[in-house]
């Protein structure tokens, strides 16, 4: 007995290790590197592919057997793989619960669920049954290789886009076949909705919302674009300005839907997006709410390797295939090796299944960086090359957001075209599949490169036209395209930057784009507000065909300010039916602003003329909120100055600058914090989601105790250090000063990265909270997570936006000759302290005037000649002088002072005295043993460490750029009381008391 119990005790710990081992045959590459690199309680985003699923490949062989209807497909495919699911995953989703794993996401396109998980729960999952696979889920990635002339709106050619031509789309739109009707789904960084090539395209003009704009877990349902790629995209493959008959687009009028799916978390979003696009309006005996043609140019950094053959990715596309939906990707931006087909659509279960697509620069030559095959999986023949075909991809014009037009290059840019030319087909073949569509690409493509199909070409480029002939000729009868008799559209919705004043006039062009002329008709304008806005005009005017009108509405008033969806609607008078109905809609955006014209008055300083090559004294009274900034011109311009003082540069004739305020908005401040009895700790915030450009100005924080506190500033869907802040916080409230732009549409994330905890408000938030529709708070961050169950550190936020209405002109008259004033002068100091009575000394050194008018900066003046003047707060100040002349005219010219409450170091003792606090920099630990660490919101040009008779112990060259954390040694400093003395880049002393102990 007493050797079986030995032997008990010494099984348990191989029994443990057994129980805890991963098995690492079920486990994609990407996620063991995953592992390797985690730790103990960190969280890794997973997927766990279900052993039980749908025989898909089965299925869909049935279906294609029996030559299915699309119908038939949708009502046998979806119904199938939903019930799978649930009946399957219970188990599983129990266990996930179980063990706290976060984000559980439950999918049926194929059996898989989406979870973070510890690597412990990782191994034990993988150890079970019910688990066949486990992969990473990790954020895509847009593939693009080049920008081109991407902000410059390129002049827009009188016809089409020469890639267009180069795949024979004309000569399917010479046949009548436009795309109409049809389509596209884009899965990328979003679409820019107001774009005048696009707007009158977007499917959620006709559906609802949710029908038309995939976007997870989230309550807003407009499209936008957090990038540009997703719109460059969607405009090659559909885009029109009609009002500039500029065609950029395949298929220029089909429609389109999308999703962020680039914007997200990664796999889980792509993944559920594809199973929301075969299924939007949740009912599987419909199928005219699924997209035709699903556009994928990114890839997923998750797969790598031989096993991505096993990834879920196989089961996904086949399953959309099987419903009927074609799915197009790119190939990859990673030539020109071998086998750089990226993920997932480097594999190959079908001749056409993941369809590749390369880049041409041309129409014949293959672009440098276009991804070579073959495929990562083992096969022969066909199965074996990648990519399937190929398209222009070299310098591709289409939209970019902002109505702006652009170049970029990539496989990116050469799928659209395929995307495209599945739309004109499926318009001449509506009831043929996905997978038949891209068979007829695949096998008409015009042959380049090697003789056949190859790895590098594909099978060559695309025909649109050969294969609407091949089709033909299989026995497919096309259904002739829409003769549009009557086809009554609008055009475009003339919608300013911005609308001030709480007041709109809107303006819209209408064309008449069938045979027939069109004699009266009504239209339709839609603001979507909690109480609608609706207009209901009737125009009696009689357009012919291929005649284009302005209409102006009346103007609206009283509007509330913020972003709104508008929608306008073109019906036909009199009862007659437009032939073409899903063109008769347009969806846009407008920014309604409660700014005032001339919100603030501007004037000149004095009556008098500017002499000829001297400079004059511009200024404003304005004295609220904001900064007056002054330009060179009413729009845009260059930025001359900022201040309520402008001294211009020499002038020699009439010249006239314009004023304008950057004001501050407010922030959120309609609730007082009750804060929690406990700090929270570090890595933790919120997320800003501004929807126009601002400047976030800064908030207030909490602080228990003194400390210092880094403060990063992260990009939200790219998670790139923006900016990165440090600040000395007091017990109680503190305002941190971030002064940071933020871009409309890029949420921003405020982290709290390093100090001692801060206080956080314990009730619970009701996310989001907004600032009217300029910005809003959509979450708190969490180790890496947006939760909305509590509302982290930072309060009253305080945000400036540009003055955005109105710019005020001043002129300045410019004299005749005579004799010319000199306005010169100099300051007893450049740098004054209150402590010390904060008063400077101005002393002219004028010649040829008799005039004096000094201003100081703080709203006060002086007439005479060499005054004094006492500041009463810190700050930065411009002293001006304006000397007038005998001739009648001026000349003028300023310097600038800094006011600081005391000296930062003083001598008077015979050593380095430690000033009030200076927030720019701190230090930790004090008391130090063998190093200290130095943070610093600005960057100092050097430290040296005093002992208390200011003799010099050692020196440290420049610190890092600002923000950044550095060590400074003091291994081989002798106990004892120092002080450490920072340069700043102006030059000044700034000096902290350091005690140094040794154990």
């Amino acid at each position: 007995m007493k050797h079986l119990l030995i032997l008990i005790i010494l099984f348990i710990p191989f029994l443990s290790d057994a129980q805890d081992k991963l098995d690492e045959s079920k486990c994609a590459e990407r996620l063991l590197e995953a592992l390797d690199q985690s730790k103990e309680n960190e969280f890794i985003k997973a997927y766990l592919l279900l052993e039980d699923r749908v025989d898909i490949f089965e299925l869909k062989a049935d279906l294609d057997r029996r030559q299915a209807t699309l119908e038939e497909r949708s009502e046998e495919v979806i119904p199938a793989l939903q019930k799978k699911a649930a009946q399957t995953q219970g188990d599983l989703l129990e266990w996930l619960s179980e063990v706290g794993a976060q984000e559980i996401r439950a999918m049926w396109i194929t059996n898989v669920v989406f979870a973070d998980l510890r690597p412990a729960d990782l191994a034990a999952a993988s150890r079970r049954v019910d688990v066949a696979w486990i992969g990473l889920n990790t954020p895509l990635e847009p593939e693009m290789h080049e920008v081109g002339e991407t902000g410059i709106s390129l002049a827009p050619p009188d016809g089409a886009e020469p890639g267009l031509k180069a795949i024979n789309a004309h000569k399917m739109w010479e046949l009548g076949y436009t795309g109409y009707g049809r389509k596209s789904f884009t899965s990328d960084t979003g679409v820019d909705p107001s774009h005048p090539a696009l707007s009158g395209k977007y499917l959620g003009a006709y559906v609802p919302a949710d029908q038309a704009w995939y976007q997870y877990n989230s309550g807003n349902k407009r499209p936008f674009d957090c990038g540009y790629h997703g719109t460059h995209v969607t405009g090659t493959i559909l885009g029109l300005d009609r009002q500039m008959n500029d065609t950029i687009g395949v298929a220029f009028n089909a429609l389109w839907m999308g999703g962020p799916t680039l914007c997200g978390v990664g796999t889980a979003d792509n993944v559920e997006a594809f199973e929301w696009c075969v299924d939007p309006d949740g009912d599987p005996s419909t199928i005219d709410d699924m997209p035709d043609v699903v556009n994928n140019s990114w890839y997923d950094p998750g797969l790598s390797g031989g096993n991505d053959c096993q990834s879920m990715y196989t089961d996904v596309l086949t399953a959309l295939e099987a419903v009927g939906v074609a799915v197009v990707f790119s190939a990859g931006n990673e030539g020109p090796g071998e086998s750089t087909i990226t993920p997932p659509k480097n594999i190959n279960v079908s001749l056409v299944n993941t369809f590749a697509v390369g880049a041409l620069n041309g129409n014949n030559s293959i672009a440098g960086f276009s991804s070579n095959g073959p495929s990562v999986c083992p096969d022969t023949g066909s199965l074996a090359i990648k990519p399937e075909v190929s398209a222009p991809g070299v310098n591709v014009r289409s939209c970019l957001p902002d109505n702006e037009y652009g170049l970029l290059s990539g496989t990116s840019m050469a799928a659209p075209h395929v995307a495209g030319a599945i739309l004109l087909l499926k318009e001449a073949f509506p009831y043929l599949t996905g997978e038949d569509l891209k068979m007829a690409l695949y096998t008409t493509c015009t042959d380049l490169g090697e003789s056949g199909e190859d790895n590098t070409f594909g099978m060559g480029i695309i025909n649109v036209y050969a294969a609407w002939e091949k089709l033909v000729a299989d026995g497919n009868l096309p259904v002739p395209p829409i003769a549009a008799q009557r086809d009554l559209m609008p055009v475009r919705l003339d919608v300013p930057a911005v609308n001030c004043d709480n007041a709109w006039t809107p303006v819209l062009t209408v064309r008449n784009d069938g045979f027939l002329p069109v004699g009266g008709f009504q239209v339709n304008l839609t603001i979507d507000l909690p109480d609608p806005i609706i207009l209901a005009n009737e125009w009696t005017d009689t357009l012919q065909p291929g005649e284009q009108k302005t209409l102006h509405f009346p103007m609206l008033t009283d509007l509330p300010a913020g972003r709104h969806t508008v929608q306008v609607e073109v019906k036909m008078a009199g009862g007659s039916a437009d032939d073409r109905p899903l063109n008769d809609r347009l969806y846009t955006r407008v920014l309604i602003s409660n700014q005032v014209t001339a919100s603030a008055r501007w004037e000149q300083l004095s009556t008098l003329k500017a002499c000829a090559g001297k400079r004059a004294l511009l200024t404003s009274p304005y004295e609220g909120l904001g900064v007056v900034r002054w330009y060179d011109a009413p729009l845009d311009g260059n930025l001359l100055a900022e201040g309520s003082e402008f001294v211009t540069p020499p002038l020699s004739q009439d010249t006239t600058y314009y004023a304008e305020v950057a004001w501050s908005g407010g922030g959120i401040t309609d609730f007082i914090p009750d804060l929690a009895t406990e700090p929270a700790s570090l890595d933790k915030g919120l997320v800003i989601f501004p929807e126009t450009d601002m400047n976030i100005v800064g908030c207030y924080v909490y602080a228990a105790e003194k400390t210092g506190c880094v403060i990063q500033i992260r990009d939200f869907f790219t998670d790139e250090l923006l900016d990165q802040q440090s600040f000395l916080l007091e017990p109680g409230k503190n305002f941190l000063d971030f002064n940071i732009d933020a871009r409309s549409g890029d949420p921003l994330v405020f982290i709290h990265k390093f100090g001692k905890p801060l206080m956080y408000m314990e009730q619970t938030p009701e996310f989001p909270y907004e600032y009217g529709d300029f910005y809003s708070i959509t979450g708190a961050y969490e180790d890496g997570e947006v939760v909305t169950d509590k509302y982290y550190f930072f309060y009253d936020w305080e945000i400036a936006f540009e003055e955005i209405c109105n710019r005020n002109a001043v002129s300045v008259e410019v004299g005749g000759p005579g004799d010319l004033p000199v306005a010169d002068f100099t300051l007893s100091d450049s740098i004054v302290y209150l402590d010390q009575g904060g008063t400077i000394s101005a002393t002219h050194q004028a010649s040829g005037g008799f005039g004096y008018l000094w201003r100081f900066g703080d709203g006060t003046s002086s007439i005479l000649p060499s005054p004094s003047h006492t500041y009463q707060e810190e700050g930065l100040y411009t002293v001006s002088l304006q000397v007038a002349g005998v001739n009648g005219c001026t000349d003028a010219s300023s310097k600038t002072i800094r006011v600081r409450a005391e000296e930062l170091l003083s001598t008077s003792t015979g050593g380095p005295v430690e000033a009030a606090p200076d927030p720019s920099w701190f230090l930790f630990p004090n008391p130090a043993t063998s190093s200290v660490t130095v943070v610093s919101s600005t960057r100092a040009s050097a430290f040296t460490l005093l002992d208390p008779t200011g003799r010099v112990i050692q020196q440290w060259p420049a610190l890092a750029p600002t923000g950044a954390a550095v060590t400074l040694e003091m291994e081989s400093i002798s106990p004892g009381i120092y002080f450490l003395r920072m340069i700043t880049p102006d030059g000044l002393p700034s000096v902290r008391r350091l005690l140094i102990q040794k154990p």
